[in-house]
């Protein structure tokens, strides 16, 4: 299966990298390749493999309700920073703005 150039670039976009023109053909190879092989393992029989081993997907799941707790005091959470700014812990930016 071959993936398209734009979806490469797309998926490049998406993912944050910068890919080379040079580069697009051998990644969509790659990338057809990679879904080839999942395609191959959806066809995998798997009625026979014990529901502990399955995905959680396959089946029902259940969760524990959510409880609240005792939460620290804000005194101990910004001592325990790395860095702060004012009351609040700072971190590094995490959605690099795109340039236009």
């Amino acid at each position: 299966m071959a993936i398209e150039r734009d979806t490469v670039f797309h998926i490049a976009k998406l993912a944050h990298i910068e890919i080379d023109e040079r580069d697009v053909e051998k990644f969509s190879r790659q990338m057809g390749e990679i879904l080839d092989y999942i395609e191959q393992l959806n066809e995998v029989d798997i009625s026979e493999v014990s529901e502990s081993l399955r995905s959680i997907h396959e089946g029902s799941v259940f969760l524990r309700e959510d409880e609240p707790g005792a939460s620290l005091e804000r005194e101990t959470v910004l001592s325990l920073a790395p860095e702060v700014e004012d009351i609040f812990v700072k971190v590094p930016p995490v959605i690099k703005e795109e340039s236009k």
